[in-house]
């Protein structure tokens, strides 16, 4: 039986939006020596995964560029944000932000919970049908 309160990663959007909340969250916390990806960031927002779709979002965030992960004794699943990531987020402010302003006809910021997010991939704006 499926626990309501899980999400499961499904497509761009939840993954888009699950890396503007880690990058914001680590860089209001730039303080502290790197923050625990379930403990630190998911927890405390109430962002319940089952355990594959963490792997999934773990992967993803590392891929990025944006996030290392910290190494070391004590810090499994620690991350913190790379210069990259800390450059971005002083210019943009946020991961979606950032998509919005670099690629703003290929890119519809949409919340992960409306109707039109569950489709596995979002189409292209085209910049001459939309009003003005």
């Amino acid at each position: 039986m499926k626990n309501r309160h899980q999400i499961f990663v499904t497509n761009q959007v939840h993954l888009r939006a699950i890396l503007d909340i880690v990058m914001k969250t680590l860089f209001e916390n730039a303080d502290k020596n790197g923050l625990n990806l379930e403990k630190d960031i998911f927890r405390p927002l109430d962002i319940k995964l089952p355990a594959k779709e963490v792997d999934k979002v773990w992967e993803v965030i590392i891929n990025s560029g944006l996030i290392n992960p910290i190494v070391g004794f004590g810090n499994s699943g620690k991350v913190e944000l790379t210069s990259e990531g800390v450059k971005m987020m002083s210019q943009y402010g946020g991961y979606l932000n950032f998509l919005a302003q670099t690629q703003p006809n290929n890119f519809v910021i949409q919340n992960p919970a409306s109707p039109s997010a569950n489709n596995e991939e979002q189409q292209p704006t085209d910049p001459n049908t939309q009003p003005k």
